[in-house]
């Protein structure tokens, strides 16, 4: 049985469509509003790294709990808001 399943978020309404074949689809301006989120943050962890001179695969670590280290938890916040800002 079709389902619909709509989501607000801070990119607009997204609305997902699921045909009962398991498979899932998006509506045309929900895709625009996704690639657009993902430009906004893709890059994040090299961005840090190179600022911080560390590599990206040690950010990762951080942004994922996996390892701690305030300065890299605070330049990933920092870039966060550099990227909602220009949201």
């Amino acid at each position: 049985m079709p389902t619909r399943i709509s989501k607000q978020n801070g990119h607009g309404k997204v609305s997902k469509h699921n045909n009962g074949d398991g498979k899932v689809t998006l509506k045309r301006g929900a895709l625009g509003n996704l690639l657009n989120a993902h430009r906004l943050h893709h890059g994040i962890f090299a961005r840090v790294a190179q600022n911080r001179a560390v590599g990206p695969s040690y950010v990762s670590r951080v942004a994922n709990g996996k390892r701690r280290s305030p300065e890299i938890e605070q330049a990933l916040a920092q870039e966060l808001r550099r990227i909602s800002e220009r949201a």
